[in-house]
Protein backbone atom coordinates (compact mmCIF):
# COMPACT_ATOMS: atom_id res chain seq x y z
CA UNK A 1 0.00 0.00 0.00
CA UNK A 2 1.63 3.59 -1.12
CA UNK A 3 1.31 6.68 1.14
CA UNK A 4 0.32 9.50 -1.36
CA UNK A 5 0.37 13.13 -0.66
CA UNK A 6 -1.50 14.91 -2.66
CA UNK A 7 -1.05 17.24 -4.92
CA UNK A 8 -1.30 21.16 -4.46
CA UNK A 9 -1.08 23.64 -7.20
CA UNK A 10 1.26 26.40 -7.06
CA UNK A 11 -1.40 29.09 -5.81
CA UNK A 12 -1.94 27.14 -2.43
CA UNK A 13 1.45 26.72 -1.92
CA UNK A 14 1.91 29.98 -2.36
CA UNK A 15 -1.39 31.11 -0.37
CA UNK A 16 -0.09 28.53 2.58
CA UNK A 17 2.99 30.53 2.83
CA UNK A 18 1.31 34.14 2.57
CA UNK A 19 -0.67 32.76 5.34
CA UNK A 20 2.30 31.47 7.47
CA UNK A 21 4.33 34.34 6.75
CA UNK A 22 1.90 36.67 7.88
CA UNK A 23 1.05 34.64 11.55
CA UNK A 24 4.76 34.72 11.93
CA UNK A 25 5.37 38.60 11.16
CA UNK A 26 2.46 39.13 13.42
CA UNK A 27 3.72 36.89 16.16
CA UNK A 28 7.11 38.83 15.97
CA UNK A 29 5.23 42.43 15.65
CA UNK A 30 6.86 43.45 12.46
CA UNK A 31 5.22 44.62 9.23
CA UNK A 32 5.26 43.24 5.82
CA UNK A 33 6.88 46.12 4.79
CA UNK A 34 10.00 45.28 6.77
CA UNK A 35 10.41 42.05 5.56
CA UNK A 36 10.16 43.28 1.96
CA UNK A 37 12.67 45.94 2.84
CA UNK A 38 15.13 42.88 4.13
CA UNK A 39 14.39 40.92 1.05
CA UNK A 40 14.95 43.93 -1.62
CA UNK A 41 11.56 43.76 -2.76
CA UNK A 42 8.07 45.46 -2.80
CA UNK A 43 5.32 44.56 -0.74
CA UNK A 44 3.36 44.01 -3.48
CA UNK A 45 5.55 41.74 -5.13
CA UNK A 46 5.34 39.61 -1.86
CA UNK A 47 1.46 39.86 -1.73
CA UNK A 48 1.68 38.82 -5.70
CA UNK A 49 3.62 36.23 -5.07
CA UNK A 50 1.24 34.64 -2.18
CA UNK A 51 -1.45 34.92 -4.32
CA UNK A 52 0.09 32.96 -7.51
CA UNK A 53 3.18 31.65 -6.98
CA UNK A 54 6.43 31.91 -4.51
CA UNK A 55 9.88 31.17 -5.99
CA UNK A 56 12.44 29.46 -4.29
CA UNK A 57 14.31 31.89 -3.37
CA UNK A 58 12.00 33.58 -1.84
CA UNK A 59 10.73 30.93 0.13
CA UNK A 60 14.55 30.62 1.39
CA UNK A 61 14.84 34.39 1.73
CA UNK A 62 11.48 34.28 4.33
CA UNK A 63 12.70 31.47 6.00
CA UNK A 64 15.92 33.22 6.55
CA UNK A 65 14.76 36.66 7.44
CA UNK A 66 12.03 35.39 9.97
CA UNK A 67 14.68 32.78 11.79
CA UNK A 68 12.41 29.83 10.79
CA UNK A 69 12.91 26.78 8.36
CA UNK A 70 11.47 26.84 5.13
CA UNK A 71 9.08 24.16 6.31
CA UNK A 72 7.55 26.16 8.53
CA UNK A 73 6.34 28.31 6.20
CA UNK A 74 4.97 25.58 3.68
CA UNK A 75 2.97 23.73 6.47
CA UNK A 76 -0.83 23.89 5.94
CA UNK A 77 -1.92 26.87 7.44
CA UNK A 78 -4.15 27.39 10.26
CA UNK A 79 -7.23 27.92 9.53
Amino acid sequence: MHNTVPLRSPEEVASNIGKNVRTIVAEKGLPLEWLACEIGIDVSSILKAFATRVETWMLFDLAFYLEVAPDRLLEPANA
